[in-house]
């Protein structure tokens, strides 16, 4: 990836966090607002190294690109921009095996999608909208009557359409997670 569109690339996830407007109603959205906060600042820090590298300003004034203190590779995965936009993850991918109580690192999920960092970013989206599925009144009992549902859930998650508040609709998400069961 060349310099500028790195640059451009992380100057597009700068603004899209700014954009964002947390919504003190919605489960989940403290840690969201604080993930978001800490990406944004790493992204800040990379914008600001690139800046300040006497080294990148040279090489990318003389078009070199390719020598591995420039490359960042973003993947393949679009930046979801929209909720429509969030791309789907394979099962394996998204491997629940943790604990959705627990709070996730972005240094620790970066490092899993340490060749995409939409990816990355695409798995903590679907996974805070999981916790907040999760942490739901309804939801808790539910999960509890049945343990595989919290497994099947998991594995839905990976894929399943987000709504226009980057979460799953309860019902239709608890119905498909239902669905699996039969």
């Amino acid at each position: 990836m060349a310099v500028s569109e790195l640059r451009r690339a992380l100057e597009e996830l700068i603004d899209a966090l700014d954009r964002r407007l947390p919504r003190a109603d919605r489960p989940g959205e403290s840690s969201i607002a604080r993930d978001a906060g800490a990406l944004r600042a790493k992204a800040v820090v990379r914008l600001a190294q690139l800046a300040d590298d006497p080294f990148v300003e040279s090489a990318a004034s003389t078009g070199i690109v390719g020598t591995s203190a420039l490359q960042v590779s973003m993947g393949s995965t679009p930046f979801p921009a929209r909720p429509s936009d969030v791309a789907t993850l394979t099962a394996s991918e998204f491997a629940c095996g943790l604990h959705l109580q627990a709070s996730v690192s972005i240094d620790d999920v970066c490092r899993r999608f340490l060749d995409d960092a939409n990816r990355a970013l695409v798995w903590l989206i679907r996974f805070r909208a999981l916790s907040a599925w999760c942490e739901r009144t309804d939801t808790v009992p539910w999960l509890r009557a049945e343990p595989l549902r919290a497994q099947r859930a998991c594995t839905l998650a990976a894929s399943f359409a987000l709504n226009e508040h980057w979460e799953f609709d309860a019902g239709e998400f608890r119905s498909a997670v239902h669905s699996v069961a039969r």
